[in-house]
C-alpha cells in the first residue's frame, strides 16, 4: 500500500495533495482499525490532470488501488482488458506452525467507492499485443493510449475474443487460507 500511495502521490494533481488516497475499512467489530492514507506532496510530482493506464486480467491489488484512488481527482482511463478485481487486503497471523492470511479489510477511495470486485472494465478493449516489444508505439494498447492522449478518443476497437482467465485467488475461498510455517 505504501508503494501505491507513493506512486499515486507522484501522479496526482495539486488539488489532491492532503486528501484521501485510500481508506482501509474493516468490519463493524474492527472498525477501530479503520485507517486513511493521504496523497502526499512529492518533489518530483507530475501534477497530471489525466492518466491512461494499460491493464490486463492480471492487473490487481496495488495497481487497482492507484486507479481507484486517483479517480475522484482526475480523469483516469483504462486500456486493455478488465482488471482482476482485488479491492481487499489481508494480514498474516501465526498460530503454532501455521500462518493464516484472512481477508481483513476493504479498500475505498475518497468517495467511498470500492465496487470493483469484478475488476475495472476498460474504456478501450485491447489485446495484450505480444507481437510488439514493450514501449513500441505500434503495440495495440500503447497505440490506443497514445491516440487518446493526443486526440481525446480511442481508435476503433480491433480485438480478438480471448477468454479471460480468473486470477488464482478467485478460484479459492479467500478465508481460512493456511500456510504451514517451519
Amino acid at each position: 500500500m505504501a508503494t501505491a500511495q507513493h506512486l499515486g502521490s507522484l501522479l496526482a494533481p495539486s488539488a489532491a495533495i492532503g486528501k484521501v488516497f485510500m481508506k482501509q475499512v474493516y468490519n463493524q467489530k474492527n472498525s477501530a482499525n479503520n485507517k486513511e492514507r493521504y496523497f502526499e506532496e512529492k518533489a518530483a510530482r507530475l501534477n497530471l490532470s489525466r492518466l491512461v493506464i494499460i491493464g490486463t486480467g492480471s492487473t490487481a491489488s496495488a495497481s487497482e488501488l492507484i486507479i481507484n484512488g486517483l479517480r475522484p481527482f482526475m480523469e483516469v482511463k483504462l486500456v486493455g482488458d478488465t482488471t482482476a478485481g482485488k479491492n481487499v487486503g489481508s494480514a498474516v497471523f501465526t498460530h503454532l506452525n501455521y500462518a493464516f492470511l484472512p481477508i481483513i479489510f476493504e479498500s475505498r477511495n475518497a468517495n467511498d467507492e470500492s465496487d470493483y470486485y469484478n475488476g475495472f472494465v476498460p474504456d478501450h478493449l485491447s489485446d495484450d499485443d505480444l507481437m510488439h516489444d514493450f514501449g513500441d508505439p505500434q503495440e495495440a494498447s500503447l497505440a490506443a493510449a497514445i491516440n487518446y492522449l493526443l486526440n481525446g478518443s480511442f481508435p476503433a476497437a480491433q480485438r480478438r475474443q480471448v477468454p479471460r482467465q480468473a486470477p488464482i485467488w478467485q478460484d479459492t475461498p479467500p478465508v481460512n487460507m493456511m500456510i504451514e510455517v517451519e
